[in-house]
């Protein structure tokens, strides 16, 4: 975790529940704790800290429309929160530790409210993309050779073709070395990656077995290789960059030759939208066979 230089968006003291085993009941832990917002990468993290021991014991990655806060209704002293995603079954437990209790209403409020800010400020800029006729892209390729995937390639599907080891090593090189300002707007649209995968609209997929199945191979062999995880992994800073990044390559215009090794259509490489009408169109063809 990269330590923000700007104020936090919101902080307040809060300790940690624990469900108990078997059961649906959650206890607190004494630990004393805070709970406190920041952006980092254009992203909004919600983390818990050990006020002892100065630990970050959560980071939680909330992504406009998947996160919300609330009060558990249960709760007889109604001071424990509950964060919640729609993009899986994971719930965090909270008790709010201020000896005011006049705040805690409020709190819940301004959580909420950064969450829905974030979704805002896409629709704002996306809009203002989209009305802009002058932008020029700002990402670029860089050369670097440090560059190598946290996890093994999967082999191609049937009707693909195998990308050669010097195909590989240059889609490592384009991917590795893209820069993208703070800034940045993509050439051909205002279309990212990160804007059409988002945890709600993978969490569907994610309850196939199948889906899940193939995706396995993509993880660490030391990894548990479970739906919770990948559902974990789509959620992190790292993933939603990822996405930005091969946005900007696409829009670059320079994957298509390596794109089409992959067997997809002429038009993958041309821009984020050519690449997925691309797989569309790849897709329709694979369920007439």
């Amino acid at each position: 975790m990269a330590a923000s230089t700007n104020p936090r968006l919101l902080e307040f003291k809060a300790g940690r529940c624990f469900r108990t085993a078997g059961t649906n009941t959650v206890k607190p832990d004494p630990a004393k704790g805070l709970v406190y917002l920041d952006e980092e990468d254009g992203l909004t993290h919600f983390y818990w800290k050990n006020r002892t021991t100065g630990a970050v014991e959560d980071d939680w990655v909330l992504f406009p429309g998947d996160a919300e806060l609330v009060l558990v209704p249960q709760c007889t002293t109604g001071r424990v929160v509950m964060l919640q995603f729609k993009s899986s079954s994971e719930k965090m437990f909270y008790w709010l530790q201020d000896a005011k209790t006049d705040q805690d209403q409020s709190i819940i409020q301004q959580v909420n409210a950064l969450i829905q800010e974030q979704e805002e400020d896409e629709d704002t800029s996306m809009e203002a993309n989209t009305a802009s006729s002058t932008g020029e892209a700002t990402a670029t390729i860089a050369p670097s050779a440090a560059f190598a995937p946290a996890a093994p390639v999967a082999p191609p599907t049937a009707g693909g073709s195998a990308l050669t080891s010097q195909q590989m090593d240059q889609l490592r090189h384009l991917l590795g070395g893209i820069q993208v300002p703070p800034a940045a707007r993509l050439q051909r649209s205002n279309l990212r990656l990160d804007h059409v995968l988002t945890p709600g609209a993978v969490a569907p997929l994610l309850n196939n077995p199948q889906v899940c199945e193939a995706l396995f191979s993509h993880l660490p062999e030391s990894s548990a290789r479970t739906p919770e995880e990948i559902q974990a992994i789509v959620r992190t800073p790292q993933f939603s960059q990822a996405l930005v990044s091969l946005s900007a390559a696409l829009e670059s215009g320079q994957l298509g030759p390596l794109l089409r090794q992959f067997g997809l259509g002429p038009n993958a490489g041309d821009g984020v939208e050519g690449f997925l009408n691309s797989i569309l169109d790849q897709a329709k063809k694979e369920t007439k066979k």
